[in-house]
């Protein structure tokens, strides 16, 4: 794959490595402990769902998150990428 890759002119610009443990709950939620390397441990608190339940999805993962004991201030806004792109070109 690596190799097509480069023959149609990409270039590897970022790399990241991440290791996950996923957990389901029972109604729907996927709790992700992600660690990223040179970046450290997030929890990701995510449901997959079509666009008319969005409302109802945010609710459960909100749920969740007050359940673990974070508030809105404890999250991230940006991507790993971003944040791997800030750490690699900070000088």
């Amino acid at each position: 794959f690596f190799e097509l890759i480069k023959d149609f002119g990409f270039r590897n610009w970022l790399y990241k490595e991440k290791t996950t443990e996923l957990y389901k709950t029972s109604n729907g939620v996927n709790i992700e402990l992600n660690y990223v390397k040179k970046l450290g441990w997030f929890l990701e608190i995510e449901v997959l769902c079509k666009p008319k339940d969005v409302a109802s999805a945010r609710k459960k993962v909100v749920a969740v998150r007050n359940n673990l004991g974070y508030g809105i201030r404890d999250v991230e806004p940006r991507g790993y990428t971003k944040q791997l792109w800030n750490l690699n070109n900070k000088n």
